[in-house]
């Protein structure tokens, strides 16, 4: 007999943001209508250009070596002056700097960063150009788009003490190109010819959002503490007063400098590669956990994460030709790349496409006067995804509006010892066993439940209780969903193929013992065994490491999926408080392989 095993996390009541509670009273277990599309082109001709002054040394980004202003512009065709547009900053992540052939170029060399050339038979890496199939699609929405080019000085370049990573610096310098922006904006006459307009009076300040890869994940994330840090310099170098209504990150790092940096107060999403074979831990994780375990709960702002299928870490960079990843490991996890591209292909289509669905809807949802909030729907898992996305791939999401006291109540986080509740009451256990801790790659501010059965049964439960019979009940009046988060462990006996969908009954515990009628989790969420990627490894000693370089399969990754269940999908019964909430694991076969 094979034992089950999962990870229960967060219990949450919300009053949602996305769907009204009238919305919600003839609700019936099945997912709500699916988010709309937010990948069409828009309305406006789409032009570019670029600004880039010579390398200096600029003791406002680093003083101890060259950095250079460089950037892409991509904007309507149309910018004109009086008519504001919103403006978006994107920043690539460490990469080289010097490349070699074509389809695919190899990148090799770093001699750009500190010299400002390339070897003979090189060319410069234009790192910033492969989010171009972002930023012209963005643009034909009327947003203008910067992305910086941070070659000189930073990418592939040794870091500094308290900013190993140099993603301090990288944040000082979108704070740079931010400064020159609103300086041009404010100038009538300043602008660089080969912007190819005079930006005075086009750009909107007040609705930024930001965009990052990699390394440019954290930094972009960097530069938003930078300016609000008490005494910054900033706001007074960036002319206009600055308002981040998002950022969004793929594959970021986290926890590469001396600060932990976090995005409270903005809007913020972040698309992980299931099949990232460099940040292969998915760090990107973290600043989710920290974010809406913090104090204010994520200040009432939706906070998200996706994780892709398939997905690599390089090909969300168009210029970034060759696979960071050998490959995808877990049933079902099919690559969206070549594994050894062929002369003349490179990169993946697919894969971009899941990024220009997660990126346009993320923006054209959160930044600009008029935001389109319909499109937040792809991150929230009360909608089913588009299905021109769902045709590409799979992805796992994990969602909060934004837990604020005032819509939202936590009742559980696991944080307290194993077998009691948050509310200090023992948890009512019937034929399994849990065990609370830490989840693998996540921060350790997360905690989530360890339950383990071995027959599926209505007599195999787990009870959390929120108040005791004596206090009566939770009131979850003015509620509209029960969120949680649930995922299979790693290896833990659980069925492994593609098609076998863990599943149990949850019911609430009304105020006088009596249960609601049972919601199934499978007709919310398909909660499958966990994905991960392949990357190579060598044999290494203490002295050194070298060959025979094997490719390994990495960890499956564990992101806890989100769960929105409406209250009313538990029986039209008027539901006054909750005293607990019941899971029986009643629902999962147990013969497997």
């Amino acid at each position: 007999m094979r034992t089950r095993s999962l990870l229960l996390g967060s219990l949450v009541l919300a009053a949602c943001a996305t769907a009204p509670a009238e919305e919600h009273e003839e609700a019936t277990s099945d997912l709500a209508a699916a988010a709309p599309d937010a990948t069409g082109l828009g309305p406006h001709a789409v032009t570019r250009g670029e600004y880039r002054l010579p390398a200096a040394r600029n003791p406002d980004i680093l003083d101890d070596r060259d950095t250079e202003i460089w950037a892409e512009v991509v904007r309507p065709q149309d910018l004109a002056p009086g008519a504001r547009r919103p403006l978006l900053v994107f920043l690539h992540g460490n990469h080289s700097t010097c490349g070699r052939g074509q389809n695919p170029r190899i990148d090799d060399n770093v001699q750009y960063t500190m010299t400002g050339t390339c070897p003979d038979g090189y060319t410069v890496v234009p790192n910033h150009r492969g989010y171009d199939y972002l930023a012209d699609r963005l643009a034909s929405w009327g947003y203008v788009v910067v992305s910086i080019n941070a070659n000189r000085g930073i990418t592939a370049a040794q870091g500094t003490a308290g900013d190993f990573g140099l993603n301090l610096a990288r944040g000082r310098l979108v704070l740079s190109h931010l400064a020159l922006l609103s300086r041009w904006n404010t100038e009538p006459g300043t602008t660089p010819a080969e912007v190819g307009a005079d930006l005075a009076g086009t750009l909107d300040l007040g609705e930024v959002g930001l965009l990052g890869h990699s390394r440019g994940g954290e930094g972009v994330r960097a530069a938003y503490n930078l300016y609000a840090d008490p005494g910054s310099p900033w706001p007074a170098r960036i002319r206009e007063p600055l308002h981040v209504g998002g950022i969004f990150e793929i594959g970021p790092v986290d926890g590469q400098t001396g600060r932990t940096l976090d995005a409270l107060g903005t809007a913020w999403s972040v698309l992980l590669p299931l099949c990232d074979g460099d940040v292969r831990n998915l760090q990107g994780m973290m600043p989710f956990d920290r974010m809406t375990s913090a104090s204010d709960r994520g200040a009432g702002v939706a906070k998200s994460m996706l994780g892709v299928w398939g997905a690599n870490h390089n090909y969300y960079n168009t210029e970034w030709q060759q696979s960071d990843s050998r490959g995808c490991s877990g049933a079902g996890n099919k690559p969206l790349f070549a594994l050894s591209p062929s002369a003349g292909v490179s990169g993946s289509p697919a894969q971009q496409a899941t990024g220009l669905h997660a990126a346009m809807a993320f923006f054209r949802a959160h930044v600009g006067r008029d935001p389109e909030r319909a499109y937040d729907a792809l991150f929230d898992p009360q909608h089913a995804v588009p299905e021109t996305l769902r045709a590409v791939t799979r992805v796992q999401r994990v969602y909060t509006d934004g837990i604020d006291p005032a819509s939202s109540l936590v009742l559980e986080d696991f944080t307290a010892p194993s077998g009691t509740s948050k509310a200090g009451l023992p948890l009512g256990v019937r034929n399994v066993t849990v065990t609370h801790g830490d989840v693998p790659e996540h921060d350790r501010v997360l905690k989530a439940a360890a339950v383990k059965w071995t027959a599926a049964s209505a007599d195999t439960s787990l009870e959390v209780p929120l108040a005791s019979a004596a206090d009566g009940a939770v009131d979850v009046r003015g509620r509209t969903t029960l969120d949680l988060r649930v995922s299979r462990q790693r290896g833990a006996g659980n069925p492994t193929t593609a098609e076998t969908v863990t599943s149990f009954s949850i019911q609430l515990v009304r105020a006088d013992g009596s249960l609601t009628a049972p919601v199934r989790l499978k007709d919310h969420v398909d909660v499958l065994a966990p994905v991960g990627s392949r990357y190579p490894q060598w044999v290494c000693d203490e002295q050194a490491c070298h060959g025979p370089m094997t490719v390994q399969p990495g960890p499956a990754h564990v992101l806890l999926d989100s769960v929105r269940i409406p209250l009313a999908a538990f029986g039209k019964t008027e539901l006054a408080g909750v005293r607990a909430v019941r899971f029986t694991f009643d629902d999962t076969p147990i013969a497997v392989r």
